[in-house]
């Protein structure tokens, strides 16, 4: 699934290294069009590196690189981690839902791309 999602000839992408490991990454889709939506993809954080900034850096970056608008991604439900990180930078889940694991969907939220990126003392340096 991972392949699948950063090959894609419309994908963005940028990972985090550290001490030559993969730690993690950042994937979206731009708009083709001015009304469509930015689509935040993926954001995935090693577990070992959770709590170091990496997952903070990747979103940033996102953010620098986003054309102001709207955009969208989708949370499982069940990931109190996610919803926590996102809320965090004002997304707000939608009604729009669909199906997931163990009996939880996975919920569409959304974000205004044109307000200024969320303020925080992680670094924002790759």
């Amino acid at each position: 699934m991972w392949v699948d999602t950063l090959t894609r000839t419309d994908t963005w992408c940028v990972v985090a290294v550290q001490n030559r490991q993969l730690t993690g990454f950042v994937a979206a889709q731009f708009a083709d069009h001015d009304d469509s939506p930015v689509k935040l993809s993926s954001l995935y954080v090693d577990p070992d590196w959770f709590g170091s900034g990496i997952g903070s850096a990747l979103y940033d970056r996102f953010t620098e690189v986003a054309p102001a608008g709207t955009a969208e991604l989708e949370v499982w439900d069940g990931n109190d981690r996610a919803k926590s990180f996102y809320s965090h930078r004002r997304w707000r889940p939608t009604t729009r839902i669909r199906p997931g694991v163990a009996g939880r969907p996975f919920v569409t939220w959304t974000l205004d791309l044109g307000r200024p990126p969320f303020e925080h003392d992680s670094p924002t340096r790759l």
